[in-house]
């Protein structure tokens, strides 16, 4: 696939001209969209950030994970528990050279996720806001009285 889709980039773009039967149209970039990882096992977890890391290798594709990175995080530590060495005494006391070279998580997601976008949790108000604007409450202008509303509403 990913030769095909070379082979497509390199041949030139014709504006307006059908393309020819059995040709393939032209693309540019393949968006992967993954969410709700952070409702998956463990294991699905890591066999996904896997997949991801290989489907990058295809300069055309480009995936964005919708996800909490905590859930990752804790998926990793589960996943790779064996690889990834407990904290050590040095560690406790604040070793700073064994801390910097010791494996973590983030540093496998780092690999893998290139533009982290956070979003901040939204607070009450902000939830408030939000429900407000999708879905409007219709108003009632002053100075009606009650008789013309109940004719209104029948």
């Amino acid at each position: 696939m990913s030769e095909i889709l070379q082979v497509q980039a390199l041949r030139p773009e014709r504006e307006g001209e059908d393309s020819e039967p059995g040709e393939l149209p032209r693309i540019d970039r393949i968006a992967l969209y993954i969410d709700d990882l952070d409702r998956c096992p463990p294991q699905r977890v890591v066999e996904v950030l896997e997949a991801v890391h290989l489907i990058l290798a295809v300069p055309v594709f480009v995936v964005i994970l919708a996800v909490d990175p905590r859930w990752l995080l804790q998926s990793l530590r589960l996943h790779y528990s064996e690889l990834l060495p407990q904290r050590t005494a040095a560690d406790k006391r604040g070793d700073e050279v064994g801390a910097a070279w010791r494996s973590t998580p983030a540093h496998y997601l780092d690999k893998i996720i290139q533009v982290p976008f956070a979003l901040r949790p939204m607070g009450e108000s902000s939830v408030r806001s939000l429900i407000r604007g999708l879905l409007p409450v219709a108003t009632v202008p002053t100075g009606l009285d009650d008789a013309v509303l109940a004719d209104t509403a029948g």
